[in-house]
């Protein structure tokens, strides 16, 4: 089978997993992201088309939108009406900047479609659900030619812009790593997020650091609680404790990988208003033997009862420290049960073997690829979604 992956940006580092993973099982695999990334990641082929969202004249024109009618920043703008939630270009403005992007893109794409043979693939997965047009005029094309399509959703992409509903309709399977979107898209089925454990190697366990250094990631500090981080370590400075936060933002991964290395422990997110739960940042730090903050409200208790996080759900941030700073055992109990959870539910392999599980269901492959037979697909405990 021959598969692309293909995304607006490379987020996350998961397109490269993807595409060594089904390398190694025998399908021909490659990623393509219409934009350059700013983290560091590598972009197999990277289309750099105009009008990037995030910068140039098309992210000048989506900002003096938001300003003219005084909306709020993506992040933290209302979930839009439907089930699912559903984008809509709805004032002239908007549909203008789109539809002249698409305008300028099109003899573009003309181009790199034969340049790249993008119509020779046999399964298209496309990141937070989009391809190049609004109106899913690329899917509805590639359907007629009888291609399999999956839509993959982060989260804000849901949350704050809503599905496109053209491409949506069109995907044949929908998927998410983000526990909260299943209660607003009636057809998404879950995936836990890949990490390539073979990449990190773990650090050495100390149990008595001279000064416990605290890791915290971000992009955006509101929605991971970043202030209340911030203040409580200070809190715990004044009363003596020997400890440093290592705050993490706007770094290159490679260097967010240096300075994870640093910390003793590491904190999440301390809100549900990014998502629930942990995501990337706290797979990599219990990749390398570090334990995990984070809060996990009741649902992602049901999910995963065997997570080894401490909850922020059900104590206070500052007295998790205070039990945690001083407690080796404690602290060691958890790096070993990170190590745990990660083999069973986010290995690169195991999701392999989740992915795959779908395929076969869909009839997309006919067995499950001699390399996976063996592995055992991480659980989904779905029945508090019963309770909503």
């Amino acid at each position: 089978m021959r598969i692309l992956y293909l995304s607006p940006e490379h987020i996350s580092g998961t397109l490269s997993i993807y595409k060594t993973y089904h390398t190694l099982l025998g399908d021909e695999c490659q990623f393509m992201t219409m934009f350059q990334n700013v983290f560091g990641f590598e972009d197999e082929i990277c289309l750099n088309l105009p009008f990037s969202p995030t910068k140039g004249l098309f992210a000048f024109l989506k900002e003096f939108r938001r300003r003219l009618l005084n909306l709020p920043l993506d992040p933290e703008r209302p979930t839009p009406k439907g089930f699912p939630p559903k984008w809509q270009a709805d004032d002239l403005f908007s549909s203008f900047i789109f539809r002249l992007r698409e305008l300028i893109w099109t003899p573009i794409l003309f181009r790199l479609e034969r340049k790249y043979n993008l119509f020779e693939f046999d399964l298209y997965q496309l990141d937070m659900g989009l391809e190049f047009y609004r109106d899913g005029r690329w899917v509805k094309k590639l359907k007629k030619m009888g291609k399999h399509f999956i839509a993959f959703y982060h989260g804000t992409d849901v949350r704050n812009r809503g599905v496109i509903e053209a491409v949506d309709d069109l995907c044949d399977l929908h998927l998410t790593s983000e526990l909260d979107l299943l209660t607003l898209h009636p057809k998404l089925r879950y995936l836990y997020l890949p990490i390539d454990l073979t990449l990190i190697q773990p650090i050495e366990f100390d149990p008595h650091p001279k000064v416990f250094r605290i890791g915290h990631a971000a992009r955006n500090r509101r929605l991971k609680g970043t202030e209340t981080v911030i203040q409580c370590v200070e809190k715990l400075q004044q009363k003596g404790y020997p400890i440093e936060l290592i705050l993490i933002e706007n770094t290159p991964h490679p260097d967010v990988i240096h300075k994870q290395k640093q910390c003793h422990l590491a904190i999440d997110q301390l809100t549900d208003l990014g998502g629930w739960g942990y995501g990337m940042s706290s797979l990599e730090f219990m990749a390398l033997g570090i334990p995990v903050i984070t809060k996990m409200r009741k649902e992602y208790e049901l999910f995963l009862p065997d997570h080894p996080f401490f909850n922020t759900e059900n104590e206070t941030l500052e007295t998790i420290l205070e039990k945690v700073i001083y407690n080796a055992d404690l602290r060691y109990q958890k790096r070993q049960a990170g190590f745990t959870f990660l083999e069973k539910y986010h290995a690169a392999m195991v999701v392999m073997r989740q992915l795959y599980d779908y395929y076969l269901e869909l009839g997309w492959i006919q067995e499950i690829p001699k390399p996976l037979q063996s592995v055992s697909p991480p659980p989904v405990r779905l029945s508090w979604l019963s309770s909503l």
